[in-house]
C-alpha cells in the first residue's frame, strides 16, 4: 500500500492511501481405500478442494476536520475493485480415470475451471464527533456503500450509526446502534 498525508492549516487533514491484498486460502482432503475380497481388490476415494481466493484494489480518501477543540467531523469515500475466485471440487473413484493412482489437489484443479466473480464497490461516509462535557463524548454517523455485481446490478445501503461514550477516569461506558450491510459475494 501507498499512504499520502497532507495537512491543509491547523485544522484541516487528508489521508489518501491506494492499496492492494490477497487473501488465499486452500485446502485439501483426500480418503482412500481398499477393499480386498478373495478376487479382486476395490478401491474407494472420496476426495475433495476447497480454495478461496479474493484479490481486492482500492483507494480509500479520508479527511478529517477539526472544527473546533470539541467537534471533530470526518468524511471520505473510498473505492475497491475485488476478484472473488471460489472453488469446491469433489471427486470420487468414478470421476477420475483408471490411470491415476494417487489423487492430489493439483489433480482434482486440472480437472475443473477456476470459477471467477468480480465486483466493485463505492462508499461514502461523514462521521460527527461531538464532546458534549463531563467526559461524554457523541459519534454520529452514516455510511452509504454500494457493490456492482458482474451482472451491472447494483445493490446500495445506508447505514447510519450512533454511540455515546462516559470516561469516568477509572470507569468506561460505551452505548452504540448501528445499521450495518454485508453483501454477500
Amino acid at each position: 500500500s501507498v499512504r499520502l498525508d497532507r495537512q491543509f492549516g491547523k485544522s484541516f487533514f487528508s489521508s489518501t492511501m491506494a492499496y492492494r491484498s490477497e487473501y488465499k486460502l486452500e485446502s485439501f482432503r483426500n480418503k482412500t481405500f481398499e477393499f480386498i475380497n478373495i478376487s479382486d481388490t476395490l478401491t474407494s476415494t472420496d476426495a475433495s478442494v476447497y480454495d478461496s481466493k479474493i484479490l481486492e484494489t482500492g483507494i480509500k480518501q479520508d479527511m478529517d476536520w477539526l472544527i473546533s477543540p470539541s467537534h471533530t467531523l470526518k468524511f471520505g469515500a473510498n473505492l475497491q475493485f475485488r476478484t472473488f475466485n471460489p472453488r469446491i471440487n469433489n471427486i470420487s473413484e468414478a470421476t477420475i480415470k483408471d490411470s491415476i493412482t494417487i489423487v492430489s489437489a493439483d489433480i482434482i484443479r486440472s480437472l475443473y475451471e477456476e470459477p471467477s466473480s468480480k465486483s466493485d464497490e463505492i462508499n461514502f461516509f461523514a462521521e460527527d464527533l461531538i464532546s458534549l462535557g463531563a467526559g461524554v463524548t457523541a459519534n454520529i454517523g452514516l455510511n452509504y456503500s454500494t457493490i456492482i455485481a458482474e451482472n451491472s446490478k447494483s445493490y446500495g445501503s445506508f447505514q447510519p450509526r450512533l454511540a455515546l461514550l462516559a470516561d469516568g477516569g477509572n470507569l468506561h461506558f460505551k452505548v452504540g446502534a448501528a445499521r450495518m450491510q454485508q453483501y454477500i459475494h
